[in-house]
């Protein structure tokens, strides 16, 4: 397959404008145990967002055995006019997350960045250039061509190019994937798109160096309009195998709410229920609330407790409520850290809401 395709069976072509136009507020990965038909926690992914609702931070949690253990941490600054200005990188170093890295952004036009150069840290040598994504964009906006260059003894050398091609309505079309030899930039491998009548995405081929097919993607749609499963097949001696299935359900305001991967394993002939991916929201959040309170909730999902860190100075007030919206509990506090215990509640969704000088901080918290 593809190493481009970091899951067989999900485009980010489906799945992108769909979360970024909601208030996600996590993701949570679970593993699939046959032998007890239960679920495992792997890992999740954690979002918070600035007062324009832009993303402002991802944190990504492992589950080890008792706990949820944070391994790291996205932060996203923007500019005045909301155009991205530096994503910085910070990983767990002795309990406390330390910065590791970071992007910057370079524009010479109102929207698009030109550029965006990361920074990494080298042992030794702290933060030092690593690579540059240079972008070239069409009238519409639309990626033409990014080409990544690599930092090397003190010069940029080109080592990776994207080619993309669109729609005159602004689909994707095709991408060719290239990297660098001795002779010049050399093909590696490409992928097509194809739509129905109204834009919808219904296949995905990537092909090999050489033209041929490797696999493919089938989209499929229910009667609404909503994605209700993708097929993933690979190509074997010319030959479609079905490797994958991935379905897809929705909440009642048509967010994604579960995909449920089915994978075939080496040797099986059919496909087996592997894991999933869960999509937690914040329904409740206003135009006023999450506004400029700076604060950390986690785990989240949780089992027994959870973490309360707040920046927040003078008196704060905590709420819980169930999704009936019944209060089950409120206290105030003038501590910047709180343990709140969870063990003696039910299994499902509850809305946190911690209020503090004006400001409004809303979260749904998923109790396992």
């Amino acid at each position: 397959m593809p190493n481009r395709l970091n899951s067989f069976f999900v485009s980010l072509l489906f799945l992108s404008p769909l979360l970024s136009a909601q208030q996600l507020q996590f993701e949570l990965n679970q593993h699939y145990n046959p032998d007890s038909n239960t679920w495992t926690d792997l890992s999740r992914q954690d979002y918070s967002y600035d007062v324009n609702m832009d993303l402002n931070s991802s944190t990504f949690f492992e589950w080890d055995t008792l706990m949820w253990r944070r391994l790291n941490e996205q932060r996203y600054v923007r500019q005045a006019n909301g155009n991205m200005d530096s994503v910085k990188f910070y990983a767990l170093n002795a309990g406390n997350l330390s910065l590791r890295g970071f992007d910057l952004y370079y524009y010479s036009n109102p929207t698009n960045p030109d550029s965006i150069v990361r920074h990494s840290e080298i042992i030794g040598l702290g933060l030092m250039p690593e690579r540059k994504e240079r972008f070239q964009y069409d009238s519409q906006g639309n990626t033409l061509e990014k080409i990544t260059d690599v930092y090397f003894t003190n010069r940029w050398e080109p080592r990776e190019k994207l080619e993309q091609s669109f729609t005159a309505t602004g689909l994707l079309l095709s991408q060719k994937f290239y990297v660098m030899d001795f002779n010049g930039w050399y093909l590696m491998e490409q992928a097509l798109y194809t739509y129905d009548n109204v834009g919808r995405l219904t296949d995905t081929y990537w092909l090999g160096e050489l033209g041929d097919t490797l696999s493919q993607l089938v989209y499929h749609y229910q009667v609404n309009g909503l994605l209700d499963y993708i097929e993933g097949f690979a190509f074997v001696f010319g030959q479609a195998q079905l490797y994958s299935r991935s379905e897809h359900s929705f909440n009642t305001l048509n967010k994604l709410d579960t995909i449920t991967y089915f994978v075939r394993q080496t040797g099986d002939s059919t496909l087996s229920l592997s894991y999933r991916t869960l999509y937690g929201y914040s329904p409740f959040i206003g135009l006023d609330e999450n506004m400029s309170m700076r604060i950390e909730i986690y785990p989240n999902p949780t089992k027994d407790y959870l973490q309360i860190e707040s920046q927040q100075e003078g008196t704060k007030t905590l709420q819980l409520y169930n999704m009936s919206g019944l209060l089950l509990r409120e206290w105030s506090t003038e501590e910047s850290s709180l343990k709140l215990d969870m063990m003696g509640l039910n299994k499902g969704e509850y809305l946190l809401r911690v209020q503090s000088k004006g400001s409004i901080h809303s979260q749904i918290i998923l109790k396992q």
